[in-house]
């Protein structure tokens, strides 16, 4: 029982925030997930990525988010439904391309094997320790470990993005969609000097990511 409670609240501690974007889903009159095959963004991602997706899920989340999600050789790219309506080209290309950019780069496989491997130590640390509070301390600080993990991802995938993108100013423009969407988590996105937000939010901060998205924009016209 102990093992299997580690295991959820570490995961739990870990994807808050993608399991709080699902549930954006829940209580929509459409369905939940449908399954669209928009040709033209199916091209974008092939050309700039060499990744080709037969279809895109859509979330009928009215929140503006993507997601990349499936095993290593099965990847399915998810959009909301908020996101696919609003974004324009320059923007939904900047998502296409982060979201192909983690599964180009293995970034689900790599954090699962970092998962499983952080877990067996903390089964090991508490296999002779019946103190609820210890499992507690140990389930979190995995999930904590996790979430800066999946941030040095975030990275990895922007980098890849950047290097790609037609406009960069897509990813800016996004960037600050992303924000007014978001504004009630400012205490712990918006800031990137928020320990907080460096704690336990595993996406890079607002202002960084323009800034990034800025450098791109004058090297480029050097």
């Amino acid at each position: 029982m102990k093992y299997l409670f580690i295991l959820i609240l570490s995961y739990v501690t870990w994807q808050w925030m993608s399991l709080y974007l699902f549930a954006t889903s829940i209580g929509n009159k459409k369905e939940a997930i449908k399954i669209i095959t928009d040709n033209k963004l199916l091209e974008i991602i092939f050309k700039k990525t060499g990744l080709r997706l037969a279809s895109i899920r859509v979330s009928s989340s009215q929140k503006p988010w993507g997601m990349m999600i499936g095993l290593p050789r099965y990847p399915y790219m998810v959009l909301s439904q908020g996101l696919y309506d609003s974004f324009d080209k320059d923007e939904l290309e900047y998502v296409l391309l982060h979201e192909s950019g983690h599964y180009m780069l293995a970034h689900s496989a790599k954090l699962a094997v970092l998962f499983i491997s952080f877990l067996t130590i903390g089964f090991v640390s508490v296999s002779n320790i019946e103190l609820p509070l210890i499992w507690i301390v140990i389930a979190l600080i995995i999930g904590l470990i996790q979430i800066q993990m999946s941030r040095l991802c975030e990275y990895e995938a922007d980098a890849f993005t950047l290097a790609r993108m037609t406009n960069p100013k897509g990813m800016i423009t996004a960037t600050q969609k992303f924000a007014k969407a978001y504004k009630h988590f400012d205490v712990i996105r918006h800031d990137e000097d928020t320990f907080l937000g460096r704690l336990i939010y595993m996406g890079i901060p607002y202002n960084e990511r323009i800034r990034n998205a800025e450098r791109e924009i004058i090297r480029r016209k050097r």
